[in-house]
């Protein structure tokens, strides 16, 4: 019989490589990143992973723990970058246009955010950094503090309420959806309104951030 005949005893299938919780939870936000909240379900992340639904149960109560770990896994990209130069106030504003930059990035972040809120401890580390800003300018630590929890969440509203603009149907401009505002007061009401409507912003949010971070330091500038 020749050497290509003599028949070869069948290879043996090793075991499946192990499935890690880091694994899992990496699975789950890439299924989040690329189809939706909706999509992910633990049979979505095994079928992901190539296993069963049973198998993460090891690793995951259930879908709130994935959630949790997951929003952990998603914060972890808010990483503020602290500039090491310039007066407190460039540094400062420098760290809230980074947050809120970050955040834009990666928008399922700040909606899963939202099940931790001040217990995230991407945002308290993002908060330290703020924190520490304002105390090598000469503030005392509970009012640095404080500018920094004022700072942290208007940059957390401003952009939430971009995320959110970015997900309804722009079937009309802003300023068709104001005509059609202004459309239902009455005339007085429309009159009064009509004069301030110019000077409000209708596109893009990051002029009227800016000035808003430069009112908050100019107000904290103002105690010293």
């Amino acid at each position: 019989m020749a050497q290509s005949e003599i028949p070869q005893p069948p290879k043996r299938r090793g075991r499946p490589p192990k499935l890690t919780r880091a694994q899992i939870l990496q699975a789950g936000y890439d299924l989040l990143r690329s189809q939706g909240r909706e999509a992910l379900t633990m049979r979505a992340v095994a079928e992901a992973l190539g296993t069963g639904a049973m198998s993460l149960y090891t690793h995951v109560r259930d879908k709130d723990e994935l959630l949790i770990g997951i929003s952990g896994l998603a914060l972890e990209k808010l990483v503020v970058d602290d500039p090491v130069s310039g007066s407190w106030q460039e540094q400062l504003a420098h760290w809230a246009h980074s947050l809120r930059e970050q955040m834009m990035t990666y928008p399922e972040a700040l909606e899963l955010m939202s099940r931790q809120h001040h217990g995230s401890p991407q945002l308290l580390l993002a908060a330290r950094g703020a924190i520490q800003i304002l105390h090598g300018a000469g503030f005392e630590v509970p009012r640095a503090a404080q500018i920094a929890d004022g700072l942290l969440w208007t940059t957390i509203g401003f952009a939430s309420m971009e995320i959110a603009a970015r997900q309804v149907p722009k079937e009309e401009t802003p300023q068709e959806q104001y005509e059609i505002a202004l459309a239902s007061l009455g005339p007085d009401e429309r009159s009064e309104i009509e004069s301030f409507l110019p000077y409000f912003t209708t596109g893009d949010m990051s002029p009227l951030f800016s000035s808003v971070v430069d009112q908050i330091i100019r107000g904290a500038q103002s105690e010293r």
